[in-house]
């Protein structure tokens, strides 16, 4: 079942996707403004303006009441669309109510399986795989936040549906053509780190997958099947194995992969060219380890990029930085209280 777009809907939906792609960063209550505007006039596009609201009332404003309403009203009218029940899971969740929260990740898990339920058996069109890798990603994301509040059960995506990602290349990085052509094509080039960016998710969300189900041995030979199904540089897959070391608890391999999979974090942290979080963990794997002062210069790395980039940086995009920065601070005093003092700030006041 699909929600018809009409051109007054489709005007509807491009306001939309300025408010929650655009407006939100500068002028976030301005952009729930905009959306309750739309709101009034979105006709058969009501649900997704309604799961549009709830994602910025919960993400920009912590509005778990607010939030609540609309993925309710999201449910309401198109109980098919599973972010809808995702949505509402994380709110539930946020809010203390267990029970509540695992009913809606298992219904956003079973709405999102059903769904790929044509393609996995082979009957749904070409043009129905639009999306899908998306909804795989979603799918083991779904499982892990579900884990999470029932470590005890046996949760887990169907290894059917994971070998059909995989034996049709859902997720495949590797294009003959592309190879010929990206130099001259941005979009195509951009179309590429988009694909190899589902990748790397996919590959770490089934990693973590196989290492919950079927342990080590487990985890190890899915990554050795995900790097001969398509080959990439060390620091893409090591992040794989600092998973499985972590889990044999050998901390000092895990914190070589971990550093590793950074890649010697290039580019301004703001704008995504790493994940903060992926250098935290390797600075706590390198503390198990017994190695603080390699722990301790990455923190300084971090903290001295961070002051850089705060001077071009405003709004939303400030804000973020200044928490990240704090975050960074605090474990900066835990771990090697010298970092605070070599002139890379002082801290909140």
């Amino acid at each position: 079942m699909s929600i018809e777009i009409d051109e007054k809907s489709a005007a509807v939906m491009e306001a939309v996707h300025r408010a929650v792609y655009e407006q939100r960063w500068e002028d976030p209550a301005g952009a729930v403004k905009t959306l309750r505007k739309e709101l009034k006039r979105a006709g058969p596009v009501e649900p997704l303006v309604h799961g549009a609201l709830a994602e910025l009332m919960l993400e920009e404003f912590d509005d778990v009441d607010g939030a609540q309403h609309h993925y309710g009203k999201l449910v309401e009218l198109a109980p098919h669309i599973p972010a809808g029940h995702a949505g509402m899971a994380r709110t539930l969740e946020r809010q203390g109510d267990v029970p509540g929260a695992i009913a809606a990740y298992r219904k956003a898990r079973e709405g999102i399986e059903t769904l790929l339920g044509p393609l996995v058996s082979g009957t749904a069109d070409e043009d129905e795989t639009a999306g899908a890798e998306e909804l795989v990603i979603t799918l083991l994301e779904l499982t892990q936040e579900q884990r999470a509040l029932q470590p005890d059960e046996a949760i887990g995506v169907a290894p059917t549906l994971l070998a059909w990602a995989e034996s049709s290349r859902l997720f495949d990085v590797i294009d003959d053509d592309f190879a010929d052509s990206a130099e001259d094509d941005a979009d195509e080039e951009g179309d590429a780190e988009d694909d190899l960016d589902d990748w790397l998710r996919y590959a770490r969300l089934v990693t973590l997958e196989a290492l919950q189900v079927a342990g080590i041995a487990g985890a190890t030979a899915t990554i050795l099947r995900l790097e001969k199904a398509i080959p990439l540089e060390a620091e893409q897959t090591s992040w794989l194995w600092s998973l499985v070391h972590e889990a044999e608890r050998d901390w000092s391999s895990a914190a070589d992969a971990a550093v590793t999979a950074l890649g010697g974090m290039p580019g301004p942290v703001m704008e995504g060219a790493f994940d903060p979080d992926h250098l935290l963990r390797a600075v706590g794997l390198l503390e198990q380890a017994e190695r603080v002062p390699e722990g301790r210069q990455l923190l300084q790395s971090l903290l001295a990029r961070l002051e850089r980039e705060q001077k071009g940086l405003k709004g939303e995009e400030l804000e973020a930085a200044q928490e990240l920065r704090a975050m960074v601070l605090d474990m900066a005093r835990e771990l090697a209280p010298k970092v605070v003092q070599l002139g890379l700030g002082g801290g909140r006041k």
